[in-house]
């Protein structure tokens, strides 16, 4: 059976993109046909914009919210990026996917001289299958990966979120960090924070850290470079399980932001920093209502 298909960048997974996969579900059930996503691996470079998610957040994302199983991600190597965009139907959604119904927001553009819903919604009428063309809203409002960008770098949590219509959500890999957390008494899962993401505000965050799909451990996560001990360390997160001590070297771990604490300080001495993380701590039980 020729599926639907939803296609974009669908950069955050936010409250817009999932009424626009969530009526390509409806669609397909209506249908009778199975429903595919379509999503994009290294767009960023292009439009020259910080992403939201890693695209294997995204899928996860587009998959536990929406309930779509297939997600086509698609690397936008050069031989994509000078694809025509009637090619890029033709070839790919049509050749290649075997598109039976196309649903796209109503600003999507695609192909190398950026055809959008006009000229797609002819193409689907030239070879017969149907074509849905939405706006990105949530809650009756326009939402954009642009607006939470820019409510995440300036640390507003709740508001991302809220926009999002779930957690701002990064999974990654512990790797080995430097025991700094560890010598004074908070040891800590240390993951790289990837470049090609937003530049979220440093500092200290409340989160849910879920390790290999698990039930959430509150946490508090540190996102910073060491400013007290001043060496230019690479951007890393930092996060301590407030109620369990884990080793997790290797493992995959999920963070969702809750709310964001304090911004990254740098501290005369380490028993300064000691003094302000018990606080920290204080504040972190406190949120989740944990015996102190």
């Amino acid at each position: 059976m020729n599926p639907v298909i939803a296609v974009g960048l669908f950069d955050g997974v936010h409250l817009g993109h999932q009424s626009l996969l969530q009526e390509a579900v409806r669609i397909g059930k209506r249908l009778s046909l199975p429903v595919e996503a379509v999503t994009f691996d290294g767009l960023e470079t292009t439009k020259k914009i910080f992403l939201l998610n890693t695209p294997s957040d995204r899928i996860r994302l587009i998959r536990s919210l929406c309930h779509i199983e297939t997600t086509h991600l698609l690397p936008f190597v050069s031989s994509l990026k000078r694809t025509k965009g009637e090619d890029f139907f033709f070839d790919t959604l049509i050749g290649s996917y075997h598109a039976g119904h196309l649903v796209i927001g109503e600003n999507f553009t695609f192909g190398s001289d950026r055809i959008g819903a006009t000229e797609l919604l002819s193409l689907c009428n030239e070879v017969g299958i149907g074509c849905t063309v939405l706006p990105l809203t949530g809650d009756g409002e326009a939402i954009s990966s642009t607006r939470i960008r820019d409510v995440l770098m300036a640390g507003q949590i709740e508001e991302a979120n809220k926009l999002l219509g779930h957690r701002h959500t990064l999974t990654g890999i512990v790797e080995h960090g430097r025991k700094i957390g560890r010598t004074l008494g908070f040891p800590t899962i240390n993951q790289a924070y990837p470049q090609n993401l937003i530049p979220m505000l440093r500092g200290v965050y409340l989160t849910y850290a879920y390790v290999d799909g698990s039930v959430p451990y509150p946490a508090i996560t540190n996102l910073g470079v060491h400013p007290t001990f001043g060496d230019g360390a690479p951007e890393v997160l930092e996060t301590h399980l407030l109620t369990e001590n884990l080793s997790l070297y290797g493992k995959e771990v999920t963070l969702e932001f809750l709310t964001f604490l304090r911004p990254e300080l740098k501290f005369d001495s380490p028993n300064a920093l000691k003094s302000q993380i018990d606080a920290d701590m204080l504040h972190a039980s406190d949120y989740f209502s944990l015996s102190h």
